[in-house]
């Protein structure tokens, strides 16, 4: 599993160097540390704390955490406050962005939101909601307050263009 892993973040363009449980990813923008937690039967705090220290020696800009496990509430609570991207293993190994029922999503920088509230003359909160736990927005990494621009291919319309505002879980 951690070669498929490797091979997943090599294609999105890191070097990565293993370091024990650790992959460390680094691209000319930024550097990040990625943690496969892979057969315990959950991942705790203890898991969390050691991947943090890490980080901080490393001078990381992201922190992610790939597990086939799942999080104890404190881990979750923990994940949610100190900004780790969690993964679940099959999202990292099926990239389901590529799947061929998955309309396009990307997110729009501050300045395209900008002009798409001046063009459609609204404000954020009138455009539908996505949930930051969606997973295609996980696999985004996007924020709430992020603005998502959803191409739908249609045999009738061509393609429909959509955007939702990310909210908190």
């Amino acid at each position: 599993m951690i070669k498929k892993t490797i091979e997943k973040f090599e294609d999105d363009g890191y070097k990565i160097v293993r370091s024990g449980n650790d992959l460390i990813g680094t691209t000319q923008d930024e550097k990040i540390i990625v943690r496969v937690a892979t057969g315990e039967k959950s991942v705790g705090v203890a898991v969390i704390r050691n991947l943090l220290k890490v980080a901080e020696k490393e001078e990381v800009t992201e922190v992610h955490l790939v597990s086939d496990s799942s999080l104890t509430p404190q881990a979750k609570k923990m994940v949610a406050e100190k900004g780790i991207r969690y993964l679940s293993m099959k999202n990292v190994l099926i990239d389901i962005l590529q799947h061929e029922l998955v309309p396009g999503h990307e997110i729009l920088s501050a300045e395209e939101k900008e002009k798409l509230f001046g063009e459609l003359k609204i404000e954020a909160n009138q455009l539908p909601k996505v949930r930051g736990t969606d997973p295609i927005i996980k696999l985004l990494n996007g924020k709430p307050g992020d603005v998502v621009r959803i191409q739908r291919q249609s045999p009738t319309a061509g393609i429909s263009i959509y955007y939702r505002l990310v909210v908190a879980a």
